[in-house]
């Protein structure tokens, strides 16, 4: 509660105002601290030096950002999904933290208007926006502590900004690439799924075509299993059947 009132007074005497609304407006807190968010908002392409001959970027704060991030998107992940496997919550959180779905969080939490970068056309706008996020997540760090940028993460960032069923699903639905293979070559395609042995918790998914087996896939879902088994049916279909 003090903390709370102790930063609303700084804002109170700021002398921009604006800037650290900007930043409460994002974040949900008022900043303690504005030049971590100036710092962590400078592009290389626009690094200023200051009055000691340093050179002021956000790749410090990126690089921090970065690991924060991943921490707490792992954590997150962890603790949402306690039935599913480290290659389930690895390929999950790489979807959450790469520079596509960063790119549009940024523009969405409306950080990008606030980048200063250099004029230069051959500047990839994914990759200056998602350093530029990656470094505010550093400079929340920093500036309010651990507590408080998990739950900018979790609450701003993951549950409302992004659709985690529909990224998990995104790219990844090996099923459904199988069956428009199995119409597109008039296949038949089964897929039987079942526990692998009573009272296990792990389900055995196979996919049988023209009644040979062609994929197997085990997890602790029964959907997952099912997805595992149709990646790598798609992985046998590529190298042994020929498509035409």
């Amino acid at each position: 509660m003090l903390e709370n009132i102790f930063s609303f007074l700084k804002f109170t005497f700021s002398r921009d105002k604006a800037f650290c609304l900007c930043i409460k407006n994002i974040v949900g807190f008022f900043p303690n601290n504005v030049e971590y968010y100036r710092k962590a908002l400078i592009h290389r392409s626009a690094s200023i030096v200051n009055s000691k001959g340093k050179i002021i970027n956000n790749e410090r704060l990126e690089y921090l950002g970065d690991a924060v991030l991943g921490l707490i998107v792992g954590d997150l992940l962890f603790r949402k999904f306690p039935d599913t496997d480290e290659g389930f919550l690895t390929q999950t959180r790489s979807k959450i933290v790469n520079r596509n779905t960063l790119y549009e969080l940024t523009k969405q939490l409306e950080i990008q208007h606030l980048i200063k970068v250099s004029a230069d056309q051959s500047i990839s706008k994914k990759n200056i926006y998602g350093d530029a996020l990656e470094a505010f997540i550093g400079a929340v760090y920093l500036d309010l502590g651990f507590q408080k940028t998990y739950k900018f993460v979790e609450e701003v960032i993951i549950n409302k900004h992004l659709n985690l069923d529909k990224l998990i699903d995104s790219n990844s639905n090996y099923k459904s690439l199988l069956v428009e293979w199995a119409q597109k070559y008039k296949k038949q395609v089964n897929t039987y799924t079942e526990p692998e042995y009573e009272g296990s918790k792990y389900f055995v998914s196979v996919i049988r075509v023209e009644e040979q087996n062609i994929g197997e896939g085990m997890a602790l879902s029964k959907k997952e299993a099912e997805q595992k088994a149709a990646k790598e049916a798609l992985d046998y279909i590529k190298n042994n059947f020929t498509l035409s």
